[in-house]
């Protein structure tokens, strides 16, 4: 899901009841941390920001920090839970991209806010406050362009990387609430791979589509094994690639699900 820059987080609207359609959510067969086993219907809104949980002093009293009034991540959450929704998005700029300049569909770069723990962990309080779902977003496209950027992905979301700490994103809260989703990148940009520089790929756009979704497959894969060894079982999005933009017709988008 894209996120326009300059428009307002409640404009950007996400209801993951209808983006199931470009999503796949993955678990694992064995359980910690009391995961639920069957796959969430999830509804809510996508525009959230992990820096929006940052006290906002003209609001009204927080319900989950005492002394505090109450974040805009806060007022959000209320506000879908009051409207019958489960699910928030905690979303952050693409640690990555952002690093090594390729985050070009935000401006500036980092406009979603760099990664903050203790952020995460006020949204993950947030959220067990109200008993809702919170899909923790790395909002990035470009962190497939090459084995640096891949590399560098990996080591934010598991460690060891300075901005996330020594077991990165997932070995420092998996065992923090049973009801958080990973969504490991945003909205991969298959124009951004390896292999659609290639002269087949230019040459046979549709053909390619196969190529580029076997190549974000792996990178998924690699994810999920070093989420599993951890012994992480949360959900995890896993992003169609015609979501961002793919060359074939709408009737095959199902084609370029990663598996």
């Amino acid at each position: 899901m894209r996120i326009q820059p300059g428009k307002s987080s409640l404009a950007t609207i996400l209801l993951l009841l209808l983006a199931v359609s470009l999503t796949d959510i993955l678990t694992a067969t064995e359980r910690v941390h009391a995961t639920p086993s069957t796959m969430p219907i999830l509804g809510g809104w996508g525009g959230t920001r992990l820096k929006d949980t940052s006290q906002n002093l003209t609001g009204p009293a927080s319900l989950v920090f005492p002394g505090e009034r109450a974040s805009n991540f806060e007022q959000i959450a209320l506000e879908q839970v009051q409207s019958g929704y489960n699910t928030i998005r905690a979303s952050f700029a693409p640690h990555c991209s952002v690093r090594y300049g390729l985050n070009s569909n935000a401006s500036p770069q980092d406009f979603m806010g760099t990664y903050s723990a203790t952020q995460l962990a006020r949204s993950l309080r947030i959220a067990r406050q109200f008993n809702m779902w919170i899909v923790v977003d790395y909002h990035g496209y470009s962190d497939f362009t090459n084995s640096t950027l891949v590399n560098c992905w990996l080591n934010f979301w598991f460690g060891p990387n300075s901005d996330s700490g020594p077991t990165g994103v997932v070995g420092e809260f998996m065992g923090n609430y049973s009801r958080i989703v990973w969504e490991p990148l945003n909205e991969p940009a298959s124009g951004s791979f390896p292999v659609s520089s290639t002269a087949w790929c230019q040459q046979n756009p549709l053909q390619c589509e196969g190529n580029k979704t076997r190549y974000a497959a792996a990178q998924y894969q690699a994810w999920l094994d070093a989420a599993r060894q951890l012994g992480d079982t949360h959900w995890v999005v896993v992003q169609n690639l015609c979501s961002y933009g793919c060359s074939r017709d709408r009737s095959h988008w199902y084609l370029n699900y990663p598996n």
